[in-house]
């Protein structure tokens, strides 16, 4: 292991194992670097006999997701430089050009515009109160940091599953994880009642975490799984009544499993395809920030002074 902190872990577990405890117990030690689902499935691993399997599936998954962010990561390296430099732009022209601007039109007693006058307002913030620059900064140091635990807020991640574009790439990225996860607990030989309990306490947004809590409320009422995916279909988004086809096709042939790790598959590449093509996705939205940012900074800048002919020599045509 290249971690140290990985190495420690691993190093604890197997001193847990020497000693008599099983894994899962062990592992289960370390809650931030195995998750609930992982410890579910070592467990019906264990009482399956098939822990060598579910590692092995254990192993695969994660592969796959991390090459998938991976490709995600370095598609918003493009739009993050984009962003940085716009930032940029604006803090060096309110330290350069805006204050020889407003010295300009104070003497002269003009009226600006409002978009002048704003940009005035911040270089002279930043030029008296230097300090301010560390605002933003500390602002995204802390966004940074604490973006694992922000994205778990049910009411953001209702608001990215809305989002164009983003909540496509959320509802199929939960979609995938989430039926992955009961596809590997239902072939372990776990119960479905409690398959569905530990995905829906595992699943990473709170649209399927309800949505597989209902299921199960069906599962206990009498109803099959097909039927009770149906009923709850609304929750999946636009590809709902697709899955719950695929559902009862596996009612009819026994083959709940391989339908649900097919589903799992399928959005997998979906999002395998999306990673790859991140860049020019959010290309629009780079260049209609930059459009916005450029027209806003010439409107600001050079408004003024294509109007200093009417300052300076007012009533003249």
């Amino acid at each position: 292991m290249k971690s140290p902190r990985y190495r420690g872990i691993i190093a604890e577990v197997a001193h847990q194992i020497s000693i008599g405890e099983k894994i899962s117990e062990a592992m289960a030690k370390f809650p931030d670097a195995f998750g609930p689902e992982i410890i579910a499935l070592i467990k019906a691993g264990e009482e399956s006999g098939r822990l060598p399997e579910i590692f092995g599936q254990i192993g695969k998954s994660q592969r796959k997701t991390l090459r998938i962010i991976k490709k995600l990561k370095k598609g918003m390296i493009y739009p993050g430089i984009v962003l940085v430099m716009g930032l940029g732009v604006v803090i060096t022209m309110s330290y350069t050009l805006v204050p020889a601007v407003s010295k300009l039109y104070a003497d002269l007693g003009a009226e600006l515009p409002g978009a002048t006058r704003m940009m005035m307002k911040i270089s002279d913030t930043l030029i008296n109160q230097p300090w301010t620059l560390l605002i933003p900064i500390g602002g995204l140091m802390a966004l940074f940091k604490n973006w694992g635990r922000i994205t778990k807020n049910p009411t953001v991640q209702k608001v990215f599953a809305a989002t164009p574009t983003v909540g496509s790439i959320v509802r199929k990225s939960a979609s995938a994880v989430s039926f992955r996860c009961l596809s590997l607990l239902l072939e372990s030989g776990v119960r479905i009642n409690t398959g569905l309990k530990i995905t829906s306490e595992c699943a990473p947004h709170v649209y399927y975490k309800e949505f597989f809590a209902r299921v199960r409320g069906h599962i206990n009422d009498g109803l099959g799984l097909s039927e009770a995916f149906l009923m709850e279909s609304h929750w999946l988004g636009s590809d709902g009544r697709t899955i719950c086809g695929l559902m009862e096709i596996a009612a009819e042939t026994g083959s709940a499993t391989e339908m649900l790790e097919e589903v799992a598959d399928d959005y997998e590449e979906e999002l395998d395809t999306i990673a790859n093509q991140i860049d020019k996705v959010l290309e629009p939205v780079t260049i209609v920030f930059l459009g916005v940012l450029v027209g806003f900074l010439i409107y600001a800048i050079d408004s003024p002074i294509f109007s200093l002919g009417e300052v300076m020599l007012p009533g003249k045509d």
